[in-house]
């Protein structure tokens, strides 16, 4: 697990702060006017440089840096509040992205960003049955499958079913096709209620590889929950109509 042992422990004792401050973190965000934010991240405590900036919508997302481990990664917490119900037009409802941007060359940026936990809040008006985890806008960048675990399954009602996929939404495991997304379910989050992927399990690990872009590495984290929408009462009524007159047309037939 390389590094990531070493740390994980230090994050489980914050794993009880982290959940009584998410219960904050949505009222700073619902307060602040939506602003395209941008943000070196840096350790909070040391001020290593992590060699990235991140960009984030502030009136939907917060940002906590926890660490910079100089050489190899950068450990951060999400906040998100999904607050737009599905789309009138698609029915599907709106991702939060977050994008980051290498702004320092290759011997000074980490080459893994780990996000140690989040807190997904659903104020969609909707129960979601799926959740996804997608890196856009450039190839070199994988979620680390061995080193990510279980991250996204939590008690139930919650996502009991975790599934990585490649470039092409095929499924992968360790040792196949890189994985540039992540699917939970088999569960359900509820309208009004948190999902907090990562608390209590091992983190998201995003691998970065360098090289290729020497020094002008960017990509974008993308966050989507899903739904199954139920026909509305009418709606069935409609349905039960055409179902009955098509029967009745073929008896009249026969």
């Amino acid at each position: 697990m390389r590094t990531i042992v070493v740390w994980f422990s230090d994050i489980m004792r914050r794993a009880a702060l982290w959940v009584v401050g998410i219960t904050l973190l949505p009222l700073l965000s619902l307060a602040a006017q939506g602003n395209i934010v941008t943000m070196a991240v840096v350790d909070p405590n040391t001020g290593a440089a992590s060699g990235w900036n991140v960009t984030y919508d502030n009136s939907t997302t917060g940002i906590i840096v926890d660490e910079v481990v100089p050489g190899v990664m950068a450990i951060e917490e999400i906040d998100k509040n999904f607050t737009q119900g599905p789309d009138p037009v698609t029915g599907l409802l709106p991702s939060i992205d977050v994008s980051f941007t290498q702004v320092l060359p290759n011997s000074q940026t980490v080459p893994e960003i780990v996000i140690a936990n989040e807190s997904i809040h659903n104020q969609t008006g909707v129960t979601w049955n799926d959740f996804e985890w997608n890196l856009e806008d450039h190839g070199d960048v994988a979620f680390d499958i061995a080193n990510s675990g279980a991250f996204g399954i939590q008690p139930q009602p919650q996502f009991q079913n975790q599934i990585w996929t490649d470039a092409n939404g095929q499924p992968t495991t360790i040792g196949g096709n890189p994985a540039e997304g992540l699917a939970l379910n088999t569960g359900l989050v509820a309208d009004g209620t948190t999902y907090t992927p990562g608390i209590g399990t091992n983190p998201l690990v995003i691998d970065v590889n360098l090289t290729p872009d020497d020094g002008d590495m960017s990509f974008t984290l993308k966050e989507t929950p899903t739904f199954t929408a139920v026909p509305e009462p009418a709606t069935m009524s409609l349905l039960g109509l055409g179902l009955g007159s098509l029967l009745l047309r073929r008896r009249v037939r026969r």
